[in-house]
C-alpha cells in the first residue's frame, strides 16, 4: 500500500502575499501486508529561508529515504481472529474422513438466542447419532466477537455425552454378567444390572479466546455428570447394590503454532494449530480414599488447524473410553488392596479381559472442497 502525506504551510505576516508556498514537505510510505513500513522516502523544504526577499539565502530540499533491509514479525493473532471463521451465508466446506465420507457444513441465516446473534450451519447428512457429532468441527451455532469464537452448544454436547456413556455402561453391563457366569455363580437367582446417566455441560465452548494466550492454556469447556448403576434380583423388584459415580470433564485449549498443511483441496499455509485436551475427575470414592491417590478416567485429544480466510481445514481426535478405563483402573486398583489386607475381596486378574476397556477412539476430517462467500460486513 502506497500512501502520500503532504504539509500545506501559510505564512502570515509584513512580507505581503507570497506567489509560492513557503517550505512544503512530501512523504511517501509503503506497506506490505503482514510487515509494515518497507520503504520510507520523504522531501522536505526549508520553510524560513524560501521566504527571504532577493533569494538573500538559497533554501535547499531536504530528500531522506529509507529502505527496509532485515526484519522479523510476531504475528498477533487477535487480530486476524476473524480471519479463522469466515461467517458469511452461502459459504460451505466439505469434509472427507479415512473411509471416504464426506461431511458438508454450510452457513446459512443468523439465528437469535435469546438477545444474542450466532450464526448457523446446517449438515448434510445431518447430525442423528450423537455418538458421531463433533462440537469442534460440527457446531451447530457459533459467535466471532470481541472474546473470540465462541460455539454455543445447547444440549448438543450433553446428548453426546450421555449417548458415548450409555455405550461404554452397556459393555459393562454385559462384562458383569459374563463375569459372573465365568465365576460360576449360583444362577438360581439371576442378577440384572440397571444404569441411569446425567450430565449436565455448560451451554458453551470457549473455541478461541481473544486475545489468544501464547503459552497458556484457556478453559474451553466444563462438564459434570452422574452415572448410577443398580444391580438387583430379578426375583427382587428392589435393587441389593448401587454405585454412583460422579465426574467432572474440564476442556482446555491451547494454541501450538502455526504449520503448513496439504488436504485434497489445496496446500494451506500460516494454518493455526490449536489442541484441546480433556481431563476428567471421578470424584472421590471410598476406594480412592483408602489409596489416597485418583483412579484414572479416560481423556481426549482434538487437534485442529485452521487457515486464514478458509476456516477448519484439519481435525484429528483421539478419545479413551471414560467411564471403562475408569472401572479397569478400579478393579486393578482393589486387586492391590485384597493383597494388603485393606479390603477382603479375591479378585484374579488374570480372568479378567480388559482390552475393549482401554480402546482409543480416532477420528480424522480433511477439507476436500470449500467455497467462501465474501463478508460484506467486514468490507471483504
Amino acid at each position: 500500500m502506497k500512501i502520500e502525506y503532504r504539509t500545506e504551510t501559510e505564512l502570515i505576516g509584513r512580507l505581503g502575499g507570497l506567489e509560492d508556498n513557503p517550505g512544503e514537505s512530501i512523504t511517501t510510505l509503503w506497506l506490505a501486508p503482514n510487515v509494515g513500513i518497507v520503504k520510507f522516502h520523504k522531501e522536505m523544504e526549508d520553510m524560513l529561508l524560501k521566504v527571504i526577499p532577493d533569494n538573500q539565502f538559497p533554501f535547499t530540499n531536504v530528500i531522506t529515504s529509507l529502505e527496509l533491509k532485515e526484519y522479523k514479525t510476531t504475528s498477533n493473532i487477535s487480530d486476524t481472529i476473524i480471519n479463522y471463521f469466515p461467517i458469511a451465508p452461502g459459504s460451505y466446506w466439505i469434509y472427507v474422513d479415512k473411509d471416504g465420507k464426506e461431511l458438508t457444513r454450510q452457513v446459512v441465516e443468523d439465528v437469535v438466542i435469546p438477545a444474542q446473534k450466532y450464526s448457523s450451519f446446517n449438515y448434510n447428512p445431518t447430525i442423528e447419532n450423537w455418538e458421531n457429532y463433533f462440537v469442534h468441527i460440527q457446531p451447530l451455532l457459533y459467535k466471532v466477537g470481541e472474546t473470540g469464537i465462541e460455539f454455543y452448544t445447547g444440549d448438543e454436547v450433553e446428548k453426546t455425552v450421555k449417548t458415548n456413556l450409555t455405550k461404554e455402561v452397556e459393555i459393562f453391563k454385559q462384562f458383569a454378567k459374563d463375569l459372573v457366569k465365568k465365576r460360576g455363580a449360583p444362577q438360581q437367582n439371576p442378577i440384572d444390572v440397571d444404569h441411569e446417566i446425567i450430565v449436565d455441560a455448560s451451554n458453551h465452548l470457549n473455541f478461541l479466546s481473544n486475545p489468544v494466550p501464547s503459552d497458556n492454556e484457556w478453559v474451553a469447556s466444563k462438564i459434570d455428570g452422574q452415572i448410577i448403576i443398580k444391580q438387583k434380583s430379578r426375583n427382587s423388584p428392589n435393587p441389593f447394590s448401587a454405585r454412583m459415580i460422579n465426574f467432572t470433564i474440564v476442556e482446555s485449549g491451547k494454541v501450538i503454532g502455526k504449520e503448513t498443511i496439504e488436504t485434497p483441496a489445496d496446500i494451506f499455509v500460516d494454518c493455526l494449530k490449536i489442541e484441546y485436551r480433556t481431563n476428567t475427575k471421578i470424584r472421590p470414592t471410598t476406594l480412592s480414599r483408602l489409596m489416597d491417590k485418583q483412579i484414572a478416567a479416560g481423556e481426549s485429544i482434538t487437534t485442529l488447524w485452521l487457515a486464514p480466510d478458509v476456516g477448519i481445514v484439519k481435525f484429528h481426535r483421539e478419545s479413551e473410553r471414560i467411564f471403562l478405563k475408569f472401572e479397569a483402573e478400579l478393579y486393578k486398583a482393589m486387586a492391590e488392596l485384597s493383597k494388603t489386607g485393606k479390603i477382603v475381596q479375591n479378585i484374579d486378574l488374570q480372568d479378567i479381559d480388559f482390552s475393549e476397556f482401554y480402546t482409543t477412539t480416532i477420528k480424522k476430517f480433511e477439507l476436500k472442497r470449500y467455497k467462501i462467500k465474501p463478508d460484506v460486513s467486514q468490507g471483504k
